[in-house]
Parts: C-alpha cells; structure tokens; sequence
C-alpha cells in the first residue's frame, strides 16, 4: 500500500508540474539546464511566497538520498562482516563491542 501512495504521489507532482508548464517550457526558455530539474524549479516557482518552503524541500529531498546512501553502506558492512571477516576466527571468538568497532571502521 505504502508502493501506491508512493506512486501516486510521484505521478501526480509530475503531472501537476506538466500541466502548469504545458505552454511555455522553461528548459526552451532557458530557465533550466536539464529536464530533472523542472520539480525544483516547480516548487520555487509557485511556491516561494512561503519563506523557506523551497529550502526545506530541497533539504527534504538530499536528507532522503543522504538516508539511502547510508542505509547501503550500512548493508555492505553487514554482508562484508558476515562473509568475509567471520571465516576468521580471531573475529568469530570477539566480543560483541569489539565487533562494533570493527563494523564501524569497516
């Protein structure tokens, strides 16, 4: 369910964005260098009157990247641990916080 709302949410930004820009195209205005940005721009276009509504979108959007990224490496120090270093048994026999401190340099 939670796919959908995702989904959703995502066509219909998309959709709002096209349907304020479908007769004048800021990236043939030169207003925008790449098509990926016409969201951005959407939302600092239309919704500037907010002081600081652009800023925290643009933060919202790098805080969920940031987020992924970090969820990934936290996956492959997982999976590195699991098979790499507990074939050893130096590290098979540690203690628990000494295997966090080794996840964490890792």
């Amino acid at each position: 369910m939670g796919k959908v709302f995702a989904y959703v949410s995502t066509f219909s930004c998309g959709l709002v964005a096209y349907s304020t820009y479908a007769g004048c195209d800021p990236m043939a205005l030169g207003l925008i260098k790449k098509k990926e940005k016409i969201l951005p721009y959407f939302v600092i276009d239309k919704l500037s009157f907010v002081p600081g509504l652009p800023g925290l979108f643009i933060a919202t959007i790098i805080g969920g990247a940031l987020s992924t990224l970090s969820s990934n490496i936290n996956s492959c120090v997982a999976m590195m641990w699991k098979d790499i270093c507990l074939k050893f048994d130096f590290f098979r026999n540690s203690a628990d916080g000494y295997a966090t401190i080794i996840n964490k340099i890792l």
